[in-house]
């Protein structure tokens, strides 16, 4: 085929004669149009990037990489791998370029492998992510110790509560977690009289001090979480009561 030929119809005929001079015609089924093959510059993926923090319950996310060239109507595919192994430990068919990352995917470095394909063309192109990892379970936040709805940031010094009186005490953490950690509170006195009042299980409880002075207390609340695998002191308050 010549470019002349863009856009016509062919068809062979052939012809067969025998010893008599005796001939007859054939003529094949007709081809075309003849198209002229449109060429597409290469395929050009870049690099994707993975984005969040890799602790158990939270959720990573791979960019759509850019991609130039080719006939322009690409598919994308995305899987995420273990570093140390090459094993696809999610494939993101079901959740598009995100993944959450569970309890099976402690210890590991991950990364998000993309494969993106020309869907015209067959052109397939990998890349990978830079790697998130290794994997560990979230942290407990710092928290902060309120008494009376004012900030105690001295755990040195000591609070004065009257005979028979009493004092909220809270704990607030001083950052949010993201996902929100199953937390568990349990409030203490530790030494000395008094007694608490309110859900000791919860992020405040209330004093009671003892009706008879001088006496003191040592109050605390420990947060735990199951799913940080951890536990901090959230608050130890010394309290001293008077006359």
């Amino acid at each position: 085929m010549q470019a002349g030929d863009d856009s016509k119809y062919f068809r062979v005929t052939s012809k067969a004669t025998d010893d008599a001079k005796q001939s007859v015609n054939a003529n094949s089924s007709v081809v075309g149009p003849v198209t002229t093959p449109i060429v597409y510059d290469p395929l050009v993926v870049g690099d994707p990037v993975a984005t969040g923090d890799a602790f158990v319950g939270y959720t990573l996310t791979c960019s759509e990489p850019t991609v130039t060239g080719g006939s322009g109507s690409v598919q994308i595919d995305y899987y995420w791998v273990d570093a140390a192994t090459k094993a696809i430990v999610w494939e993101a068919t079901y959740m598009g370029n995100t993944t959450k990352v569970i309890d099976y995917d402690l210890g590991k470095t991950m990364y998000c492998m993309v494969v993106v394909t020309d869907q015209v063309t067959s052109e397939s192109i990998t890349k990978e992510s830079n790697h998130k990892g290794p994997i560990n379970r979230p942290v407990i936040p710092e928290y902060e110790c309120y008494v009376d709805s004012s900030l105690h940031d001295d755990p040195t010094a000591d609070v004065g509560v009257a005979v028979g009186g009493s004092v909220v005490i809270e704990v607030r953490p001083e950052t949010v977690s993201n996902p929100a950690l199953d937390i568990a509170y349990e409030w203490k006195v530790r030494t000395g009289a008094g007694r608490l009042s309110g859900d000791v299980n919860g992020t405040g409880v209330i004093y009671m001090a003892p009706d008879a002075a001088p006496a003191g207390a040592l109050v605390n609340c420990t947060v735990t979480s199951r799913d940080a695998d951890d536990q901090v002191f959230a608050a130890e308050v010394t309290i001293l009561i008077s006359e």
